[in-house]
């Protein structure tokens, strides 16, 4: 069983788009059950709602399809950025117990990012790391807020459902290879490694192409794409900003970017998510520090399989 939760705004608008999705997933093997979740109302009564499912029909993944309230834990800043300190959003609460995530001993004020502001008895939480495995794979749509696109929230996922729908379909064509766009070559860190791992061993040794992101992908549909470059809200060196994004007619299907900032996606014009605007790219990942391992995607697996094991890797 997979669950949809869906933004209550979007039903009537997009329903023939929801009904193609969950149609989708059918053929796909899945039993697709929708749950309506108001964007005003708070991750806690959401996280009810996930549990009535769970608890009567263990779960094997979560997508969410609009605003959904966010939840936020942690004082942390993995960009290595101090004045980016503090929670970050975390829909992987959704997928655990709940009472495990505490919100009684972080306090910092963050003045330069509020957002990340986290102190106690906030509705954050403090955890920096989920307290116990997920249950389930997690992924979400959302183009909340994101007015450099110069195209309405409703219009974005409607265009994004249906090059969805035409990839699940074999209407998108697509190159078997990995494009990696690395701006950081000379970073001791090697975050493009997450790349050469992941497209090796799903394509073979030489299936990785070196190349421009938003160039290339105006030429040919990769299945894969990794960029990465030093980055803000809304850029990233050597990829572009997200009127870049608006103005390219680039296609894509699964990618992974990296850079400061739009890690914390929950922002205005936020970088990551412009990416997936219109379904120019299907699936996005800030990945490099820490990686992410998609193999399972090579026997046939759906990428959720990866992204659960990716995030349970340490516990």
């Amino acid at each position: 069983d997979i669950l949809l939760l869906i933004d209550d705004r979007f039903t009537t608008s997009l329903a023939d788009e929801l009904l193609a999705l969950k149609l989708d997933l059918i053929s796909d093997g899945w039993n697709p059950i929708s749950v309506l979740v108001s964007k005003d109302s708070s991750h806690q009564v959401v996280w009810g709602k996930v549990d009535s499912v769970n608890t009567i029909t263990p779960l094997e993944g979560v997508y969410i399809i609009g605003h959904v309230p966010v939840p936020y834990s942690g004082f942390l800043f993995p960009d290595g950025h101090p004045d980016h300190a503090g929670a970050w959003p975390t829909d992987l609460y959704y997928v655990t117990d709940s009472t495990l995530w505490s919100d009684n001993t972080i306090d910092s004020v963050n003045a330069t990012r509020p957002q990340n502001t986290n102190v106690p008895g906030d509705g954050k939480y403090d955890d920096y790391q989920i307290p116990e495995a997920i249950f389930a794979p997690i992924s979400r749509v959302d183009f909340f807020n994101l007015p450099s696109m110069l195209i309405s929230e409703e219009d974005m996922l409607r265009n994004y459902l249906r090059e969805a729908s035409k990839y699940k379909n074999g209407d998108a064509p697509t190159l078997n290879q990995g494009l990696v766009d690395n701006n950081f070559v000379n970073f001791g860190e090697g975050f493009a490694f997450n790349a050469y791992n992941n497209f090796s061993s799903l394509y073979g040794s030489d299936s990785v192409v070196l190349g421009d992101m938003l160039t290339d992908l105006t030429t040919d549909t990769y299945k894969w794409t990794y960029a990465c470059g030093f980055g803000s809200d809304t850029s990233a060196v050597g990829i572009g900003t997200i009127v870049d994004f608006r103005n390219t007619d680039y296609k894509g299907i699964f990618s992974m970017i990296f850079g400061s900032y739009f890690g914390d996606w929950n922002t205005q014009n936020n970088f990551m998510r412009a990416a997936m605007a219109n379904g120019k790219m299907l699936t996005t990942a800030w990945a490099g520090r820490p990686m992410y391992f998609f193999h399972h995607m090579g026997q046939n697996q759906p990428i959720g399989v990866s992204a659960q094991a990716s995030i349970n890797n340490n516990l």
